[in-house]
């Protein structure tokens, strides 16, 4: 009997109550179910087993298009034609927006800020503090840091560090690397792995290092382990002595002669005790010139000149001129050449140190009103004896 009514009601197209529970009747209907309904009510289509549900006295589809759809035995998923709302239950935001990442705000509601965290999927951007990265990913703050943190021991090792590279077959293939990539230990790297390391400005690189580790400056192309390349400038190149013999460089201009001009010296050096002088050379790049200076008047020396104390050739303000080292008498004078072209050169040991120093004998000469000259002047030293007592201008 139930099978004739229920075939009768599908061929006359009319709706059959299938079943009652409490107070819920469902309704069989032969398509899309229509006309007036109740809160109660429950509506099937049999030709396709969409289910319907009585919203406000009309019929809303609870499938694919209309909210719910089954998705297996005990699954349920959403769908909605429309814009999905968040924020629901919670004070989030109305609506996804374009580029939104969702995530959870205060008590868990899904809830979004484009201004600050945001995805641009057409460029495949990501901008964290901006809504508009022009980068693949781009941080944006008042005071940006990003950190790169291991979680070992970091006075063990980190292997904390950023990689560059490129796809080679498919694969990842490492051009270098800033950080610490090593296991093991703590050092920070900065390393090329298939070129060369360049370090410079936007125009050309000032500091290249070679795949076989050559090193150059101003050039792209060192030949040797250093190749500097362009005009080069040692100012006071003093620094703390050690047992390694070292040049110390002082340049000096006609400025300087001219300060010094009272006391007819000027001071190179204070040097500390136990320092040995290995030798002393001075190159005048510029000739002095004004006033009346007289070429033959100046040397260089220890202050007051004792005997046995050093000094140079005279001349020293003729242009060109290279100086090589004397003993020194006892007024100050110059006495046997130590070191030339035949005589190999004592080392003279510095006991109490001392200053070393410009001393001109300005019997008719006017330095003061000079106009020009430069002059260079190296001493080799060291400090056999330890001392680490930096020298002084």
């Amino acid at each position: 009997m139930k099978k004739l009514l229920l075939t009768i009601a599908l061929l006359l197209g009319i709706s059959l109550p299938v079943q009652g529970r409490g107070n819920t009747v469902t309704l069989l209907f032969p398509g899309v179910p229509s006309g007036s309904c109740a809160f109660i009510m429950v509506g099937i289509n049999s030709a396709t087993g969409d289910v319907y549900h009585c919203n406000s006295g009309s019929w809303l589809l609870i499938g694919p298009f209309g909210g719910i759809a089954a998705t297996g035995d005990s699954a349920a998923s959403f769908f909605s034609s429309g814009t999905l709302e968040v924020g629901i239950g919670g004070t989030g935001a109305g609506a996804f927006t374009l580029g939104s990442v969702v995530f959870a705000g205060a008590a868990g509601v899904y809830t979004q800020d484009n201004a600050n965290f945001f995805w641009n999927d057409s460029s495949n951007r990501l901008g964290v503090g901006t809504a508009f990265p022009s980068q693949t990913v781009e941080l944006r703050s008042s005071s940006p840091i990003m950190r790169i943190r291991d979680i070992e021991n970091v006075a063990t090792a980190t292997t904390a560090f950023i990689e560059f590279g490129g796809t080679t077959a498919a694969s990842f293939d490492r051009t270098g690397f800033v950080g610490d990539a090593q296991s093991g230990n703590t050092d920070i790297l900065l390393q090329a792995e298939d070129s060369d390391l360049h370090l410079g400005d936007s125009s050309s690189p000032s500091v290249i290092v070679l795949r076989g580790g050559n090193v150059g400056i101003g050039t792209a192309t060192p030949s040797v382990k250093f190749d500097a390349r362009g005009s080069t400038l040692l100012s006071p190149a003093e620094g703390d002595l050690s047992n390694t013999p070292r040049w110390i460089l002082k340049v000096v201009d006609f400025s300087d002669m001219m300060a010094g001009q009272p006391a007819d010296t000027f001071t190179l050096w204070t040097l500390p005790a136990n320092t040995m002088i290995h030798d002393v050379v001075a190159t005048v790049v510029t000739g002095w010139s004004g006033g009346s200076i007289s070429a033959a008047v100046c040397s260089v020396g220890e202050q007051a000149g004792p005997a046995d104390g050093l000094a140079l050739d005279d001349n020293f303000f003729a242009t060109g001129t290279r100086y090589e080292l004397h003993d020194a008498t006892a007024s100050g004078g110059k006495g046997i050449r130590l070191f030339d072209a035949t005589d190999k050169f004592a080392p003279y040991m510095f006991l109490a140190g001392g200053v070393i120093e410009i001393q001109c004998d300005l019997t008719g000469d006017d330095h003061i009103f000079a106009t020009a000259g430069q002059a260079r002047i190296q001493i080799f030293v060291s400090q056999p004896l330890a001392n680490t007592t930096i020298e002084a201008n």
